[in-house]
């Protein structure tokens, strides 16, 4: 079980609120989170059950993606990011006023370095919320980027999966330019 995680998170609290800038806080994850045992069992979740299982909902896009994490050679663990726990990660972003939104998975890999958290977002482009939550993970990333490996915003296209990397600076400076109601697609241009 994990103890913290020594990365910043964006919290939304009252200073949120007021000063539509996110407070940056420690993020610590709890000893254990309990859940309803519904949906299906999934393994190398950070906070498994005795059975090395934990019980997850996911959409299909959700469980593809992470499927394809678990593939990986690095692949360690990951967290399903539940919206509105007081552990949570969230991002802030702008629709009418500054919103926290909680991005699905957390992915933990081990790099020469060390684990890292990467920070995966799959993402339905038809949804009106896309392009906010886009700008303000390219926020995060300007301000908080180093203390994760990629932070990423994915759709699936056809058969194919598409990524907006929101570590590469140019992507950021594009998608930051962006207007809400834009073409979708320019989220996932080179």
């Amino acid at each position: 079980m994990p103890a913290s995680a020594a990365v910043v998170a964006q919290i939304p609290d009252e200073r949120l609120h007021a000063s539509g800038k996110a407070a940056a806080q420690d993020w610590v994850l709890p000893e254990q989170i309990v859940e309803k045992k519904e949906g299906r069992a999934l393994d190398n979740h950070l906070f498994c059950d005795a059975e090395n299982k934990f019980w997850t909902e996911l959409n299909g896009w959700e469980k593809e993606l992470l499927a394809a994490e678990m593939d990986k050679k690095d692949f360690v663990g990951w967290l399903r990011n539940f919206d509105r726990r007081d552990w949570s990660l969230c991002v802030p972003y702008d629709m009418g006023g500054i919103k926290g939104f909680y991005p699905d998975l957390i992915i933990i890999r081990k790099t020469s370095k060390g684990l890292i958290a990467d920070i995966l977002e799959p993402h339905n482009p038809s949804f009106v919320d896309t392009v906010p939550k886009a700008i303000g993970l390219a926020k995060f990333a300007d301000e908080h980027g180093e203390e994760f490996g990629r932070i990423i915003i994915a759709r699936k296209k056809g058969e194919h999966w598409q990524y907006a990397d929101l570590q590469d600076k140019q992507s950021r400076e594009r998608i930051k330019a962006m207007q809400p109601g834009t073409d979708v697609a320019k989220l996932f241009e080179a």
